[in-house]
């Protein structure tokens, strides 16, 4: 399986990203980096889509199965009602 960017290198690629630094620059600091742990570099092209988003989805929200019918203010309502209506043991 290819190397993954881990979660300790993701916030760096992210603040050079937002610095305006190239992929290459990216891709040069990282193979150092990777290079004194001896682990696996990844390919320049999944650094290219990351700072995007286009592989990983940062704090998104879920979007896959079904929508939610009840909202969290009904279920309460709900919940209320049931509890005056339902004697406690």
């Amino acid at each position: 399986m290819a190397p993954h960017v881990t979660k300790v290198e993701q916030d760096p690629i992210l603040a050079m990203a937002r610095r305006n630094k190239t992929t290459s620059d990216i891709f040069g600091t990282l193979e150092q980096r990777r290079r004194r742990q001896n682990v696996p570099m990844v390919n320049i092209t999944v650094l290219r889509r990351f700072p995007r988003g286009k592989t990983h989805r940062l704090a998104a929200v879920e979007r896959r199965g079904r929508k939610r019918v009840l909202s969290r203010s009904n279920v309460q309502a709900m919940e209320a009602v049931r509890r005056k209506f339902v004697p406690r043991d």
